[in-house]
């Protein structure tokens, strides 16, 4: 039988992208994007409250008053209910992907996915599979950066000092990579935390070291960080994946945790990076191979619904991440913009 009580949807009030792979999000939007309260409940009727039928002995929960239902408390509960599903996704390491990482492919390129502060999970074995499935035919490998303790996925996200040394490990891989295959590109794949670390990875590089491309899906890294760098590491450009959908994680989860780099507020994985003004900076011309790409209503039909998780989705990775990847691995110039959106299809 229907369950009677009314159904409340509490939605995000922010702002969504207009459409275009460069959407910019002003100073004022990210800060009306982090303050923004939402609207409470009139009623009990709106909770869904029990109205009939209360159990003998037990009384109905309490309802929240009007300040629990303010983005303050949204800001504690929703990221602590994200982290404890981190949690449970690590748990599920997935199955082995040493068939993707075989000499003769490895002889082809290399792709490297560093995972999200969760670690090693079916997160990143699907994205794996996804680019093999789409056609993606270099070495794919995972590199596990995070702390494997209990606990470890915040320790992964807040020691700044540990990551940066993570990074330079990242570094020291692809540099014996290209000794080993010297001419073959070589692409960083970082999800979530792990956009921050292949950012600092690329930095860490010498000029000689270029890479194919770097790829961000949901990077959680404050929005003003200075990309220009890591920009000139690479030969076709960072391309930064970003959902204004991703509330739980990038907007209240970095507001009350921080980012990979120790700013508070909502990440580049959720509203885009800043380009800086020309005259503000002298790596500002580099920025012309900084491409944005915003999550789409249609992607949904292939599993990503504009959530953090729906990057890593393997039909969603088949059908738009691994034509990208692909061309670049074969050094062909990269997809337009307003196709990479559509999944290699002309919009």
């Amino acid at each position: 039988m229907d369950d009677p009580r009314p159904r409340r949807r509490v939605r995000w009030a922010g702002r969504d992208t207009d459409g275009s792979i460069d959407a910019d999000y002003s100073r004022s939007d990210r800060k009306q994007l982090s303050s923004r309260r939402l609207q409470p409940a009139r009623s009990q009727n709106d909770l869904g409250a029990w109205e009939c039928g209360t159990p003998r002995g037990l009384k109905p929960a309490a309802l929240p008053s009007e300040n629990d239902l303010s983005l303050s408390y949204y800001r504690r509960v929703v990221p602590l209910i994200s982290l404890v599903g981190l949690c449970i996704i690590s748990a599920t390491a997935g199955c082995s992907i040493n068939d993707l990482n075989t000499p003769e492919r490895m002889a082809r390129g290399l792709v490297v996915i560093l995972p999200g502060i969760e670690g090693r999970s079916s997160l990143n074995v699907n994205l794996a599979r996804g680019l093999d499935e789409g056609g993606v035919k270099a070495g794919i490998e995972i590199y596990d950066w995070t702390v494997s303790i209990p606990g470890g996925a915040l320790v992964s996200l807040t020691n700044y000092e540990r990551n940066r040394r993570v990074a330079g490990q990242v570094k020291d891989r692809i540099l014996r990579y290209r000794r080993r295959h010297p001419g073959r590109a070589v692409q960083l794949i970082g999800h979530s935390g792990g956009g921050g670390i292949a950012v600092m990875a690329a930095e860490a590089l010498p000029s000689d070291a270029e890479l194919a491309s770097l790829i961000l899906l949901a990077p959680a890294i404050s929005p003003g960080y200075d990309l220009s760098k890591a920009l000139r590491r690479t030969r076709y450009g960072v391309f930064n994946h970003h959902s204004s959908r991703d509330v739980g994680f990038l907007v209240l989860g970095t507001s009350l945790f921080g980012t990979v780099d120790r700013r508070h507020g909502p990440s580049a994985g959720a509203v885009g990076f800043e380009r800086p003004v020309a005259s503000d900076s002298e790596g500002a011309s580099s920025y012309a191979k900084l491409h944005q790409v915003s999550w789409q209503p249609r992607m949904s039909r292939y599993g990503h619904h504009g959530g953090h998780i729906g990057w890593t989705d393997r039909r969603y990775v088949r059908h738009y991440l691994a034509p990208l990847v692909a061309d670049l691995a074969a050094h062909r110039a990269p997809l337009r913009s307003d196709t990479i959106m559509a999944g290699g299809e002309t919009p």
